[in-house]
């Protein structure tokens, strides 16, 4: 990202040539979200104004055939369709003349940087905020109208409702977790065959707010061989999986927790317009300003990756 750019601000302010490099730089700074989904370029999706989704419910097993028998016929399902727009998003800065004449300390400087992690902050926030919206659905669902944790997912071919959320929210703790990775490993598909969303040894994103930090140090020491909450010495059943903690300080909840698999969250952030830096001489004024915009969407695509509690 970070690319020498000119612009009429650069070499109008020759003190100052290298503006637009600060904002990107800047704006490489905590890209938090970039744990908790899944980045695709516009390309991803034909639709020109957003991003489209439509699942569908595979085939059943296979069916054992005499030598001169028929094949037997199976019919993929409809499952769920997702549609989300691109928004636009942009911020701006105006410097007046007597600014950029008398500036010190590098303020204008810092200013412009502050321009780059606007852009990085929005998208934290939005992720944040889908997490934080995770069991309610008032602002994400996913495409059965579901919120992205719930405990009645729909099957569209048959299969009895699923689940990515304990029947009995908990706390984080050594039991809990291993009650959603079982969660995770009994996860059925839409005809209510075996569709695990984990399997044994996997790693894990372990995806939660600040002030669960120290709880996760000790449920997932990876050091130890033992039970950090028995007093028995007894073997530490979570050590068979490798765990990776994802703390977000952006999260409003304090509770919220989630399980996730690290290779696909099915949450996707789709980029139409990159980071653009723009400037321009106000002729009538004689200041400048200075902008950045971009053009994203989030598309919670599916669901089975992701498992969590409220606590």
């Amino acid at each position: 990202m970070s690319t020498p750019i000119t612009t009429a601000f650069d070499t109008y302010v020759s003190r100052y040539p290298l503006l637009a490099n600060l904002t990107y730089k800047e704006a490489e700074k905590d890209e938090t979200y970039k744990g908790l989904v899944d980045l695709k370029d516009s390309s991803w999706s034909p639709v020109p104004d957003g991003v489209e989704t439509h699942a569908v419910a595979g085939l059943g097993p296979m069916q054992q055939r005499g030598e001169t028998e028929a094949f037997a016929f199976d019919t993929p399902g409809p499952a769920g369709t997702k549609k989300s727009y691109y928004s636009n998003y942009a911020l701006a800065v105006y410097f007046t003349e007597n600014l950029i004449m008398d500036a010190q300390y590098g303020v204008i400087e810092k200013v412009v940087a502050s321009l780059g992690k606007a852009y990085n902050l929005a998208r934290n926030l939005q992720v944040a905020a889908l997490y934080d919206d995770a069991f309610t659905g008032s602002l994400y669902t996913g495409p059965d109208g579901k919120a992205l944790c719930a405990t009645d997912h729909t099957s569209y071919m048959g299969g009895s409702a699923r689940a990515n959320e304990l029947s009995s929210n908990a706390a984080l703790s050594y039991t809990s977790v291993q009650d959603l990775v079982t969660l995770m490993r009994k996860q059925k598909d839409e005809r209510g065959y075996a569709n695990p969303a984990v399997n044994a040894n996997d790693t894990i994103d372990v995806i939660i707010p600040a002030d669960l930090e120290f709880d996760a140090d000790s449920i997932f020491d990876k050091g130890s061989a033992y039970n950090p909450t028995g007093p028995n010495n007894d073997i530490n059943v979570l050590h068979k999986y490798r765990w990776n903690l994802k703390v977000n300080n952006h999260f409003t909840s304090t509770t919220n927790w989630f399980l996730a698999n690290p290779n696909e969250k099915g949450i996707r952030l789709v980029d139409k317009q990159p980071l653009v830096t723009d400037s321009f001489q106000d002729e009538r004024q004689k200041g400048m300003q200075y902008d950045v915009r971009a053009r994203w969407v989030i598309h919670p695509e599916m669901w089975e990756k992701i498992y969590g509690s409220f606590g």
